[in-house]
């Protein structure tokens, strides 16, 4: 409950992974009542926010976006479907100056290596491989926010950590939460994978983290009101 009740600001939220879909109320929430104050962001929401600016990935990426957190009648085209697009644009337009974009990108060529490219540097087409991670730069830069503030809460990794040559966009930023913030929380899976095998320890997490972030939405839980009384 601290997270809404009680927090210790600068407050930041760290958020990647693919299940986007799932925080965007939460989120919204957040930054409407003024509780969040910077959103780092990477994985695929880090994506479709370039896409907003105007970037082009490449038909790889956006393949895959077009393929993840598919809803027959919500989101039937994906992460790229017009209506789900629309909402997330709307609440990063509204929000703008609390948001940072990657500004470096990488993937992995044909010869299996880790490449980096400048967000900047992109090619009006984008490029012929699959981006799945914030670049060095990126990481570096979030390293830097993070060392500033006073509460992080942790959503999904940078990018596709289960490659060694993938895990840099996530292991330094995580890497500076743990040396630096003493109050912090992780949402679930991968998230807290991804911190074990790095050897942190969250002093916080949730085991529950659909039912948690309808609770950071604002939203009543039943079973929260049972306990009440």
């Amino acid at each position: 409950s601290r997270f809404l009740t009680a927090i210790v600001h600068p407050y930041i939220e760290l958020l990647g992974g693919s299940k986007i879909s799932d925080h965007l109320d939460a989120l919204e929430y957040g930054l409407k009542n003024g509780l969040i104050d910077r959103v780092l962001t990477g994985g695929m929401l880090g994506q479709l926010l370039l896409l907003s600016e105007g970037y082009k990935l490449g038909e790889p990426t956006e393949k895959v976006l077009r393929e993840q957190d598919v809803d027959k009648k919500a989101r039937p085209e994906g992460l790229l479907t017009a209506s789900f697009v629309y909402r997330l644009n709307a609440i990063y337009m509204a929000y703008q100056d609390k948001f940072e974009l990657p500004i470096d990108l990488a993937y992995i060529d044909e010869q299996g290596n880790r490449k980096e490219i400048l967000v900047t540097d992109l090619p009006k087409e984008g490029i012929p491989f699959l981006i799945a991670d914030n670049g060095t730069q990126t990481a570096e830069k979030y390293a830097s926010i993070i060392k500033n503030a006073k509460t992080v809460f942790e959503k999904g990794p940078m990018g596709n950590y289960k490659k060694p040559q993938l895990r840099q966009g996530s292991e330094i930023p995580y890497k500076a939460v743990a040396q630096n913030i003493s109050f912090w929380m992780t949402g679930g899976g991968d998230t807290d994978v991804l911190n074990q095998e790095l050897g942190l320890k969250p002093p916080h997490k949730t085991l529950a983290g659909g039912a948690y972030l309808e609770f950071k939405a604002g939203k009543v839980l039943p079973g929260l009101v049972a306990l009440d009384k």
